[in-house]
């Protein structure tokens, strides 16, 4: 699933933070995120969304921590990075230009048919209600600090793979029950 691949970052983020520091861990994310977009880049001459979502997140947020000397710590990078592909996905909604398009292999030629169209709108919707659901865990685990970060980690894990399987379903499901 290439969609994955926007994850990369954040994923090496918080392994690294755990080593380096934050701040250090998120100067190696940042340059780990500009590997999907170039990658993208290359193959369609076009940015993919949750891509150059995760470059901007580790940027603005490296920049932020080296302007003002202050570090963010490892789930307020978590709750910018669920918050900013929540807002993606909600935005791509409201243009009726769901953001899956992007990673559907082949690549649509032209406009989608109302079928594709209805696909990809609720697939998208159920990547916005994960993410939701994992910026209010991060939210979560920001308000209580003494809560086990396994805790938020299992239940962020638990949201991604519901999106993932309901990625991998719902295509089937409607061709049977919507053409």
């Amino acid at each position: 699933m290439m969609m994955v691949m926007a994850f990369v970052p954040f994923i090496v983020f918080a392994v690294l933070a755990q080593h380096l520091g934050v701040f250090s861990a998120l100067l190696a994310a940042l340059v780990i995120s500009v590997y999907p977009l170039l990658r993208s880049w290359k193959a369609s001459r076009q940015l993919l969304a949750l891509e150059w979502t995760a470059f901007a997140v580790f940027a603005l947020l490296a920049g932020w921590s080296l302007a003002s000397g202050k570090t963010v710590s490892l789930f307020a990078v978590r709750l910018a990075g669920d918050a900013a592909f929540m807002l993606v996905a909600l935005g791509s909604l409201l243009i009726r230009r769901p953001f899956t398009v992007q990673y559907q292999q082949p690549r649509p030629v032209g406009p989608l048919s109302p079928l594709g169209l209805r696909v990809h709108s609720r697939i998208a919707c159920g990547w916005a209600l994960a993410f939701a659901a994992m910026s209010v865990i991060d939210i979560v685990m920001l308000v209580n600090p003494r809560l086990p970060a396994g805790a938020g980690v299992g239940m962020t894990v638990i949201a991604l793979v519901a999106a993932i399987k309901f990625t991998q379903w719902y295509p089937g499901y409607a061709r049977c029950h919507f053409s």
